[in-house]
């Protein structure tokens, strides 16, 4: 079957590489973006969650906020979320405030 494309950039919204049977050994590469798949050899392409987080976290403490809420799906699912989520954990440890 020919896909007449040179190259696939995908965000992968589920997260088992199994979900991606079809593109593999496919001739064509395959670079994800902003998400990693376990047991994945593909490229990917990411923002720097920890430094944007930090931040985040800079800019709340400059404002003075005291309590904050973060909405999102489940974080576990999605490697960027819980990069995030991790992140934020970590600067709430270290400046001992209450980020939730």
């Amino acid at each position: 079957m020919k896909y007449n494309i040179d190259a696939l950039i995908l965000q992968p919204v589920l997260s088992d590489i199994s979900d991606y049977d079809l593109l593999i050994n496919r001739f064509f590469p395959v670079t994800l973006l902003d998400r990693s798949l376990k047991q994945s050899s593909w490229p990917v392409v990411q923002s720097d969650n920890l430094m944007r987080t930090e931040e985040l976290a800079q800019l709340i403490v400059e404002k003075g906020y005291q309590k904050v809420i973060h909405f999102t799906e489940p974080i576990q699912a999605v490697s960027p979320r819980y990069e995030r989520y991790m992140a934020m954990k970590f600067i709430n440890r270290i400046m001992k405030r209450a980020f939730f």
